[in-house]
């Protein structure tokens, strides 16, 4: 799934994972080798009563069957990082299952995101037992440049100049230009040649900026007297205006 495609929120369900005794042990002797792990008879002498899964083995095996039902698929970049935390101790023949939530997104530039995931796996007593943070760079859906009927004027999204230009064969005749404060986006001006009047090109600059917003999270103050009355009231663009906004 393409970075432009997740929401956050959005869930998947884990399919069941065994933790199997020999398994668990021969991860133990090659990557954990402590008694807590590989000795039985320790093992009975600590407050677990007996051999507790390492925690990393019991993460990979509820990573496995996570990427059965990816969110990214052959759109994943590379993996960034991963925050596991242990709640409950794991033993032999525990079955573990869990839950996946894309909790975070940001875009990075108009190639790559970066998306969080938040794992939640319970054993078969339906306790939760580990939780798992994990930030991915994920590939942006490529949006080409957008031409219009007689397949010449273009509408881009310049994030580094904070506007979206429309251009005839390369010669820019149109923008929206917006400022940035915090989690806001303020579109400040929109203005087209005369010569290119009513073509509709000043709504498809205003509507590039919206596209690129949601894909942010971001909110809209339509500043500019153009945006104003072409967002404000209007429930196509709810979700996306500042809320003190929405009604004026």
């Amino acid at each position: 799934m393409y970075f432009d495609d997740l929401k956050i929120g959005m869930t998947t369900d884990i399919e069941p994972a065994l933790i199997k005794k020999e398994k668990m042990l021969s991860f133990a002797n090659d990557y954990d080798n402590v008694p807590l792990h590989t000795d039985e008879e320790y093992a009975k002498t600590t407050v677990f009563g007996k051999l507790i899964a390492p925690g990393v083995m019991s993460f990979l095996e509820v990573w496995a069957k996570y990427l059965e039902v990816d969110f990214f698929g052959e759109q994943l970049l590379a993996g960034k990082s991963t925050k596991i935390e242990w709640l409950k101790p794991v033993f032999a023949d525990d079955i573990l299952t869990g839950k996946a939530t894309v909790t975070r997104l940001q875009k990075r530039s108009e190639k790559n995101g970066l998306a969080e995931v938040s794992i939640d796996a319970y054993n078969q007593n339906g306790e939760l037992v580990l939780t798992a943070v994990t930030e991915a760079i994920v590939k942006c859906r490529m949006i080409k440049a957008e031409p219009d009927s007689n397949g010449c004027i273009s509408i881009e999204f310049e994030e580094s100049n904070c506007r979206s230009v429309a251009q005839d064969n390369g010669n820019v005749i149109g923008e929206c230009d917006f400022t940035v404060t915090g989690s806001t986006w303020t579109i400040t001006h929109t203005g087209v040649d005369p010569a290119y009047g009513g073509k509709g090109i000043a709504k498809r600059l205003v509507n590039r900026i919206i596209e690129e917003a949601r894909v942010r999270q971001i909110k809209i103050i339509p500043l500019c007297s153009y945006a104003e009355k072409m967002m404000t009231g209007k429930e196509e663009y709810k979700d996306v205006l500042e809320n003190n906004r929405q009604n004026k």
